[in-house]
């Protein structure tokens, strides 16, 4: 025997259709039969890997009036629950893993979030890894680089005054703040990169201009690899120069 919606149920359905869409009654059929279908989807729910969080869940899509919403709520909690203890994330160390895992649970209740947590913190990991393995070795090159690039502006509208207050000349030369990535944190904007500046950080450093940005550090890249491979040149002693 099939199973039957309760009565208060399907009653409220059927108000909340007719109120929502009181003047179109085809519509009013189908949100009714869309309703009923996610009312016993929800009732039959396998809450699978993510039963830890049943009553966290059940009580979260409490708050919705609409069976789909409540549905769809429950079911991207479950398939998040099955991602996050499902999927290895190939080439992340298992201890850096679970500490980011902690870090997701810390930093948030739903389990979408901590998934999409999770998610953004493995791209960082695995962009690190690739950036020092890529980028290590030429990294002090590259602060020498961009350094001379920083330091060739100009501003032909500055005035120049004595420690008196008299006019003395107009322009003057500045050294361009470079902003350098911090995945903890703004960007810091510095004048000097420090030698100790990661190679995932480098890379990433960039000149903002207005709403604009340079990617510094790439463009340089991108010309040491054009001269390696339109000009044979080599880097001496790998980079560290």
């Amino acid at each position: 025997m099939a199973e039957e919606i309760p009565e208060e149920v399907f009653a409220e359905i059927v108000k909340q259709a007719t109120e929502h869409w009181n003047h179109d009654v085809q519509l009013q059929r189908y949100v009714i039969a869309e309703e009923k279908k996610a009312y016993f989807a929800l009732i039959n729910l396998d809450f699978e890997q993510a039963t830890f969080a049943k009553s966290r869940i059940c009580s979260q899509y409490a708050r919705y009036s609409s069976w789909k919403d409540k549905i769809d709520y429950a079911l991207n909690e479950i398939n998040a629950a099955a991602e996050l203890s499902g999927h290895n994330f190939d080439g992340v160390d298992p201890a850096a893993l679970a500490k980011i895992k902690a870090g997701a649970r810390s930093a948030h209740q739903l389990l979408v979030e901590q998934l999409e947590y999770v998610e953004a913190r493995v791209k960082e990991y695995r962009f690190a890894i690739e950036a020092r393995a890529k980028y290590g070795e030429i990294c002090q090159i590259l602060r020498k680089m961009e350094n001379i690039v920083g330091s060739e502006c100009y501003n032909d509208n500055i005035q120049n005054y004595s420690s008196w207050g008299e006019w003395e000349s107009a322009g003057r030369g500045f050294r361009y703040p470079v902003m350098i990535y911090d995945q903890f944190g703004p960007d810091r904007k510095v004048t000097t990169v420090p030698a100790n500046t990661s190679a995932e950080a480098l890379i990433r450093g960039y000149y903002k201009f207005g709403a604009n940005e340079l990617n510094i550090f790439r463009a340089l890249v991108k010309i040491i690899e054009m001269l390696e491979n339109d000009y044979g040149f080599v880097l001496p002693h790998n980079g560290n120069v």
